[in-house]
């Protein structure tokens, strides 16, 4: 996949299926609609590396807040029965930090997107590797 910017339009994500002249072929939807693009009005070529997840970053966000609600709870909390105030601190922001680093993974792995990254101008210049081995110089 390929996604590319304009200087007056929005970008367009496709795939590339050809070069006629001084134009690259796109395929840009499932019903096989294409779309010549000249090369002059190419602004900026992002290509993708494929879909990612958001695990790591779901669990993070997650522990902090249970962490965050553990202390809260055990600050106001005066000790319950033979635990002090700082074993239930302790212990409620462990609990808590892990039940939310869970769910954190759980949501994260549930969200994925599109891992792009923008063709380098250097190497655009010289040529862009784009799709199923097509050189295209712009």
């Amino acid at each position: 996949m390929v996604r590319i910017s304009f200087q007056s339009r929005p970008r367009i994500v496709g795939r590339v299926i050809g070069q006629v002249g001084d134009s690259l072929m796109l395929m840009f939807d499932e019903y096989g609609n294409k779309l010549g693009i000249r090369l002059r009005d190419i602004r900026r070529v992002e290509l993708t590396r494929g879909r990612s997840s958001a695990i790591g970053e779901g669990f993070l966000i997650g522990a902090a807040i249970g962490v965050g609600l553990g202390v809260a709870i055990g600050v106001s909390s005066h000790g319950t029965g033979d635990l002090t105030r700082s074993d239930v601190i302790r212990f409620a922001a462990l609990d808590l930090g892990l039940l939310g680093g869970v769910s954190g993974l759980i949501i994260g792995a549930c969200t994925t997107g599109e891992d792009w990254f923008v063709a380098p101008r250097s190497a655009a210049r010289r040529s862009a590797m784009l799709g199923l081995g097509l050189r295209v110089r712009f």
